[in-house]
């Protein structure tokens, strides 16, 4: 054949239905004096050597990212699931304790069916909330716990301990393992 024949038969190939790809172009390795063919030198394989190990550790720290990432993707979705009502139950607190004030405050016979409602009302919402894993915090009587109570003042007491809970002001709550509101308390001090 001659050279237009191939040229013809290698376009023909390229653009037909079957269409058959150029052979790939092989790059040539000029071999100095003295180097046995097909064995580059010492000094450009420890380069090569050099840059997979490179390459190698930007592998590993960035599979070792995405790994972290991961992980607290997962977290955070997790907590996004599990406190996603947090708003919400924190909204509801003061109905709880406007109804727990006027309780307080519907002590004579008059009002007690209206205390009667109201209190059933108020029974009926905490149970309710603690379906969702909200709580009360205990505090009276207890040892003061920053994480929990807040102090709102201090009182000389020799007969309990040194920074127990004497007094609740205002109730706190907890949202499955978070505090939601800490509780407004009076500790004691020894005097």
């Amino acid at each position: 054949m001659d050279e237009h024949n191939i040229n013809e038969q290698q376009r023909d190939n390229v653009q037909g239905d079957n269409a058959v790809t150029p052979p790939e172009v092989v790059d040539v390795v000029v071999v100095e004096q003295g180097q046995p063919e097909g064995q580059p030198d010492t000094a450009e394989l420890e380069k090569i050597k050099e840059q997979m190990a490179e390459t190698k550790d930007k592998y590993m720290r960035l599979y070792a990212e995405f790994d972290n990432y991961k992980k607290r993707v997962q977290r955070e979705k997790e907590d996004i699931l599990k406190y996603g009502m947090e708003p919400l139950v924190g909204d509801l607190l003061p109905v709880i304790d406007n109804l727990e004030a006027a309780l307080s405050h519907a002590s004579n016979s008059t009002a007690a069916s209206l205390s009667t409602g109201v209190e059933l009302t108020l029974k009926e919402f905490k149970k309710a909330l603690s379906r969702y894993g909200v709580v009360e915090i205990e505090a009276k009587g207890k040892p003061f716990d920053p994480a929990f109570h807040e102090a709102m003042a201090e009182t000389e007491n020799n007969n309990v301990d040194d920074r127990t809970v004497l007094e609740e002001f205002r109730k706190g709550y907890m949202f499955k393992e978070r505090v939601l509101r800490a509780s407004l308390v009076k500790v004691s001090k020894k005097a």
